[in-house]
């Protein structure tokens, strides 16, 4: 009888062994299918679960430069954990009366000084060159934890011969000829065109499946790389659109170097929110974007594509001399010389040039 209960004992213990080594094995398998962030700008790279929401801005050219953040995409105050990179060319003040420990280190080479806050939060500062990099670890839970710690390891810089490579947009499967978002079916692909259908019409054009994302809170808003695509929806009055030369898209916008077939197309340089905005609360960022609007089959469909380049938040007070520098045709004409700004608009182009949509 002992026998056999030791017997027992031993396959027991080998099974929860067995279990735990799948568990890890299965764990560090899906590792390798994190997606990848990579900035040009700021020579680093970053990974992050599928699973989870990602979101860069490029803020400004001369002080607040750079910030990328990732979170769960379930956003649940559980799940409310998220890791980000903020860079800026002047050290930010930190608050000691929040700071519960300061430590010395040292990160990837780097001189760094890592702070835990009072209600746990985490950030770790250090300069390379003339930026200084803010590594923050916000709203740690028990069930995140690890997941943070593996993205923060994760950060690197790329070598002096190293590019970024081109990698899927957050969230985005293809399994066989169909396009998933965080396991949602969003799209179709086929023959080297990517097919949407929306509100019984569907849309084709030609591109690479793992570009293509969702908005996840408003209908009809779909993303190819860095230029969104917006469906008409019939939930919705949309704006009456003429097309001339005679106004922005968005009311009382500046605009510049417009131009229209006067039927059906219409393209021009305009400054301000989304076309179709979203609120959550708390102000927009303002910026520079290429907006095209084609006719197909009698529906209007408005692209917008963003340009590199500063932006403005009304809710941050900007003096009256940086909006009207940042609106201004001068700097317009600056950025559009951003060799970044001209690739993505000769994408954009091919892009609208093949979109068309099925016959009903």
């Amino acid at each position: 009888m002992k026998k056999s209960l030791k017997i027992t004992s031993i396959i027991t213990v080998g099974l929860v062994v067995s279990f735990f080594i799948w568990q890890y094995l299965n764990q560090t398998e899906n590792k390798s299918d994190w997606q990848k962030y990579c900035s040009e700008k700021f020579r680093f790279e970053i990974k992050y679960p599928q699973n989870w929401m990602s979101d860069f801005s490029f803020i400004s050219d001369e002080n607040v430069g750079y910030q990328f953040s990732t979170l769960p995409k379930d956003r649940e105050p559980e799940r409310r954990s998220y890791f980000m990179v903020f860079t800026t060319n002047e050290d930010m003040v930190i608050n000691a009366s929040e700071i519960k420990e300061e430590k010395k280190l040292k990160l990837l080479g780097y001189d760094a000084t890592s702070y835990t806050f009072k209600n746990n939060d985490k950030r770790i500062v250090f300069k390379k060159d003339d930026t200084f990099f803010h590594m923050m670890i916000d709203n740690i839970t028990a069930e995140n934890k690890t997941i943070l710690d593996d993205v923060f390891s994760s950060f690197r810089f790329l070598s002096d011969s190293e590019k970024c490579q081109e990698v899927n947009k957050p969230g985005t499967i293809i399994s066989g000829d169909k396009i998933y978002y965080y396991g949602t079916e969003i799209g179709s692909f086929s023959n080297g065109k990517i097919y949407i259908s929306f509100q019984g019409n569907t849309y084709f054009f030609t591109g690479n499946p793992k570009y293509l994302r969702k908005d996840e809170m408003i209908e009809g808003v779909y993303f190819y790389k860095d230029i969104s695509i917006n469906l008409p929806d019939n939930k919705h009055k949309e704006p009456k659109i003429i097309y001339e030369c005679t106004d922005s898209l968005l009311p009382l916008k500046p605009y510049f170097y417009c131009n229209t077939n006067g039927n059906n197309y219409l393209t021009q340089y305009e400054f301000g929110e989304n076309y179709r905005q979203f609120s959550t609360g708390g102000g927009f960022s303002l910026k520079w974007k290429k907006i095209y609007i084609k006719n197909i089959s009698g529906k209007n469909i408005i692209f917008e594509g963003f340009l590199e380049g500063d932006t403005y938040n009304l809710t941050e007070s900007p003096t009256q001399a940086e909006v009207q520098k940042i609106k201004s045709k001068e700097y317009l004409d600056k950025i559009n010389q951003n060799a970044s700004n001209k690739k993505n608009e000769k994408e954009w182009d091919t892009l609208i040039e093949s979109f068309s949509a099925e016959k009903e």
